[in-house]
């Protein structure tokens, strides 16, 4: 029986088969004709599904693997440039960079665009090397306090290109440290105007107390 009906799954002369068991016993026609409805239409859709299955996870796997050999690729390219930059912001020439050196070196228009004119940075990169080399400043600041602590080379170079590995991420990551950068810069801002504010209402005070002073003394 078990055989039979796999043979009729199949579709393989599957008329002869039914009409050799309902020949003495027709009570049987029903049954035959929704197995195979439901057999057919299972095997039609179990098919198709196993070729779709295998296809869409040996496309994953390419996808995964081309996405390793760009990240590879990209921090390739890009390590040349970063050791650069960390000669750069090694003041001091310890073979370290400390968190100051990296503040001063944000700062320092001039010598990150030192690596531009030494065609050290692709088109668009430079602005991607301030935004890694501010989120690894930030993170030093964060995780460290007031600390100046120092960092080898091989540290700095994952710092500064960690946000960027994945070239998948790079475009969201830039926007995370770019809003980020700007937030800092316009709080400095903001506490550079608040406390030249503070300055010149206690030099108005101090006028306005020397004008009364000087009224109360005419008038005495």
């Amino acid at each position: 029986s078990m055989w039979s009906t796999f043979k009729l799954m199949t579709l393989d002369n599957w008329i002869q088969v039914v009409d050799e068991a309902t020949e003495d016993n027709p009570g049987m026609k029903p049954f035959f004709v929704g197995f195979i409805f439901v057999a057919a239409i299972a095997l039609m859709s179990l098919v198709p599904a196993i070729f779709i299955e295998l296809n869409m996870t040996e496309r994953e796997k390419e996808e995964q693997m081309e996405v390793v050999r760009r990240r590879n690729a990209y921090a390739k390219t890009q390590k040349n440039m970063i050791k650069k930059l960390f000669r750069l912001a090694d003041a001091n020439k310890n073979g370290k960079v400390s968190v100051s050196e990296m503040k001063d070196l944000l700062e320092s228009e001039d010598t990150l665009r030192t690596l531009q004119e030494r065609g050290l940075t692709p088109d668009g990169m430079y602005y991607y090397v301030k935004l890694g080399l501010f989120n690894l400043w930030e993170e030093c600041v964060e995780e460290f306090g007031e600390v100046d602590i120092e960092i080898s080379l091989d540290q700095f170079v994952v710092g500064v290109l960690k946000g960027g590995v994945d070239v998948d991420e790079v475009d969201i990551w830039r926007g995370v440290a770019a809003c980020r950068k700007h937030a800092i810069e316009t709080r400095r801002q903001v506490e550079g105007l608040h406390t030249v504010l503070q300055e010149k209402d206690l030099a108005l005070r101090r006028f306005l107390d020397n004008q009364f002073e000087g009224l109360r003394e005419e008038i005495a």
